[in-house]
């Protein structure tokens, strides 16, 4: 008798059945790629949504996108399906992102939470005086007084 055919997928079965899943990009390949390309790619409405966030982590299965506000939280969430595009687009494989609110987006930007209290207990000093100003810098006064000649400041 000759030898059985040998046996065949179904069409059914998935393409990449016994292969392993390709892992997500790093954080920072997900960082460079989103500055240099995915981000300038999207349609100006949804980059208005995702261009203030950053990548904070890439956790399981998912790269973790985090904005700055609770309104833009909602409105990314509103169009992950394409920025999801973008990403595979870009690295050739499926890119699940998980939008976040970001906490630290002020400390991260350099803008540190205000201190707490009533913010006239707080000495800011004396704006007249700019002791670490070189000569010749005017202050945001005078500087309005040379550019409109003739005003008066009124007190």
């Amino acid at each position: 008798a000759p030898p059985a055919p040998p046996a065949r997928a179904s069409a059914g079965a998935p393409a990449r059945a016994g292969r392993p899943a390709l892992p997500l990009p790093s954080r920072e390949e997900l960082t460079v790629a989103w500055g240099d390309t995915v981000l300038p790619s999207l349609r100006p409405g949804i980059k208005a949504y995702v261009a203030t966030g950053r990548f904070v982590a890439v956790e399981g299965s998912a790269a973790v996108y985090a904005v700055p506000d609770q309104g833009l939280l909602l409105r990314a969430e509103a169009v992950r399906s394409e920025v999801e595009g973008a990403l595979e687009s870009h690295f050739g494989r499926r890119v699940p992102l998980r939008f976040v609110l970001d906490d630290g987006a002020r400390e991260v930007r350099g803008h540190p939470e205000p201190p707490e209290g009533d913010p006239a207990d707080y000495d800011v000093g004396d704006f007249e005086v700019l002791p670490d100003a070189p000569p010749g810098v005017l202050s945001p006064e005078q500087r309005l007084m040379d550019a409109f000649p003739g005003a008066e400041e009124v007190l």
